[in-house]
Parts: C-alpha cells; structure tokens; sequence
C-alpha cells in the first residue's frame, strides 16, 4: 500500500511542475487511491493463502515426522 501511494505522489508532485494539476487540489485523488487499495485488499481472494502463526494460525509441521518433547529440557 505503501508504494502506490509513494507513485501517486510522485504523480502529483509531477503533475504540479508541469502546472497540469495543483497540488494543493489532490487531496481528493489520495483518498481514492487509498480507498481503492483497501478496498481491493479486502476483497482479494484468500484462497491458497496460508494465515502466519503469529496471527493464530496453526504452527507449522514438522518435515521430519519425529515429534519433539514438550519440554525441551526433558529427555524422553
């Protein structure tokens, strides 16, 4: 989110040395781009995407098969 709004300011800025649009008028332009990326991050499909374990998802398998103690100063 944050690169595109980067770009769009840099359009303006752009835009506003070559007098074809005031900077000082694009605070309207910024909150639609703003809303657009929102909007098209909540409505993206989540299909095939695995949730981070930091954000309650499930922690990740073990490749090897073996399950580690619980304790890993206990030896079994």
């Amino acid at each position: 989110m944050g690169g595109a709004i980067l770009v769009t300011l840099g359009v303006l800025f752009l835009l506003d040395n070559y007098d074809v649009f005031s900077f000082d008028k694009s605070a309207p332009v910024l909150l639609i781009v703003i809303g657009l990326l929102l909007f098209g991050a909540r409505s993206g499909s989540t299909e095939g995407h695995v949730q981070s374990y930091s954000m309650g998802g499930v922690p990740p398998a073990n490749p090897s098969g073996d399950n580690p103690p619980h304790d890993p100063q206990v030896k079994s």
